[in-house]
């Protein structure tokens, strides 16, 4: 397999965040400091350190967010989505405001959402906001990385209950016209999964294997309807994985399809689960033959507001626009981070071949 094209592309055409990763995850060549100032001058990057308050803290919620921010929300200046944001930027943890903003993400006032993003009744499948913060810090290998961390055990909990559930009605009843999880059968939720793909303590044999069960049980049941939570006779809706149907073609997909596609394939490709699970091999592959078959660049016909916003289930794009071959650039290295996954890093050689 040959990414040779897609690095000298995106080394040719993307801006320094896009730049600055390739060179280092692909080339092995780190030039943080040649970069760093370019980074930071990033219009994303200026709006999240503007939302930095005297201790630190990025924005005034928790939970959430957008970024950028959209003014008729209050709390769309969230720590989550400009965390998020941030950790994808390649920008280092040491960064002076970083730093700052992780210490305060450690305080026991790290939760300022005005809602009640904190109920911790795993039972129910609400994991409180302790996880979610892990979560965060482990985009910054801030994260307490140890399977003795409550966050972590439960999330392999949860995709061990997956992967040996049944089908829907295990785990599901309906009721006045929605689906709601019998309780101490709710499945795992996105925050887990994206846990478990930043954080490597808990990666044995055996582990890995139940988690890649886990995946093929939820392709196998896919596409999900919402599935809700029923507490003290409030409806909430979790944070599912996805609605995905991994059955589909890519040539069939949506905009917002390919934005879950995408999204979902880097988590799995970060857990070393595309090869272990055939639908998703080969789904990789039909997305590997479309961008050889352009030259080495991935370029979809999309432009949906989930690609291009930052937030709790949303956000994709690195450039500061996508005029031009920028769309192409954030897309070609998304893919690349997918490519990435399925092979060690001392595969890949200067020339890009792996």
């Amino acid at each position: 397999m040959d990414i040779s094209k897609s690095v000298a592309f995106l080394m040719e055409n993307a801006g320094p965040i896009i730049k600055c990763r390739v060179e280092k995850e692909f080339l092995g060549k780190d030039r943080y400091s040649d970069y760093r100032r370019l980074i930071l001058c990033h219009p994303m990057v200026r709006e999240a350190r503007s939302w930095q308050q005297n201790d630190g803290y990025l924005g005034i919620a928790f939970h959430g967010g957008w970024l950028p921010e959209n003014k008729k929300i209050r709390s769309s200046r969230a720590a989550e989505a400009a965390l998020r944001f941030l950790a994808e930027t390649g920008l280092r943890p040491t960064e002076p405001f970083l730093d700052r903003a992780l210490t305060a993400l450690c305080g026991e006032n790290y939760n300022r959402s005005p809602s009640c993003w904190d109920i911790f009744s795993p039972e129910e499948g609400l994991y409180g906001s302790e996880y979610e913060r892990d979560m965060l810090l482990a985009l910054f290998d801030r994260a307490e990385d140890n399977t003795e961390n409550p966050s972590i055990a439960l999330a392999l909990d949860r995709m061990k209950y997956l992967a040996s559930a049944g089908d829907i009605s295990d785990f599901s009843y309906a009721a006045i016209g929605r689906r709601f999880f019998v309780k101490g059968k709710a499945l795992p939720d996105l925050y887990q999964l994206r846990l478990l793909s930043c954080t490597r303590s808990w990666r044995n044999a055996e582990n890995i294997e139940t988690v890649a069960a886990a995946v093929r049980k939820y392709i196998e049941l896919s596409p999900l309807p919402p599935i809700y939570i029923l507490h003290h006779g409030q409806r909430i809706a979790p944070a599912a994985i996805t609605c995905f149907d991994f059955s589909k073609n890519l040539a069939d997909y949506s905009e917002i399809d390919w934005y879950q596609f995408l999204s979902l394939m880097q988590l799995f490709s970060d857990l070393e689960l595309i090869e272990k699970v055939d639908r998703l091999n080969g789904l990789f592959r039909q997305l590997s033959s479309t961008v050889e078959g352009n030259g080495g660049i991935l370029d979809l016909p999309v432009c949906h507001k989930a690609f291009k916003v930052w937030g709790a289930y949303s956000g994709l794009m690195l450039e500061e626009t996508w005029k031009g071959s920028r769309r192409s650039c954030d897309l070609t290295y998304r893919y690349l981070r997918i490519a990435r996954g399925r092979f060690s890093f001392d595969m890949v050689t200067e020339k890009g071949s792996v």
